[in-house]
């Protein structure tokens, strides 16, 4: 079995810092969050430059790594008060949402890497509390994909 904590070099250019993977049953912080939320014990998530990853998943999932590395980038940039900010306390449904405007570019690397536009739609609008209208959304990745 693979060491559930890892370090590997970190190809997004704005994080300075290596990536940590995280299995999350190795994580008090995760054992945390299961109480408040179970449902994340089958997402990957990210905070600061540690990736938790569910029990069953592959650690090792290039394009699901793509997609958390761009929140880790994110969370780089905005530091964490407004990475926060954005995912938690502004998931507004529409135009001032701060998850639109984080994970959207993460889905655009999803998309970039094989993903249909309408998966992506119905991920975000069936798993992310429709941070915006799915019409608007579709119509923001068709103009960037």
């Amino acid at each position: 079995m693979k060491n559930p904590v890892s370090r590997v070099e970190n190809p997004v250019s704005r994080v300075e810092n290596p990536v940590v993977f995280v299995r999350q049953d190795h994580s008090k912080l995760c054992r945390f969050l299961w109480r408040l939320t179970p449902s994340i014990r089958e997402r990957w998530f990210t905070f600061g430059t540690t990736i938790y990853y569910p029990i069953y998943a592959n650690p090792d999932n290039q394009k699901v790594i793509d997609h958390e590395l761009v929140h880790v980038a994110q969370f780089s940039r905005y530091g964490k008060f407004l990475f926060l900010l954005f995912y938690f306390i502004l998931p507004l449904p529409i135009f001032f949402s701060g998850r639109w405007f984080l994970e959207r570019a993460a889905f655009m690397i999803d998309i970039k890497n094989g993903m249909s536009v309408e998966n992506a739609v119905r991920i975000l609008a069936d798993q992310y509390a429709t941070p915006w209208p799915r019409r608007l959304m579709t119509k923001w990745f068709l103009r960037r994909a």
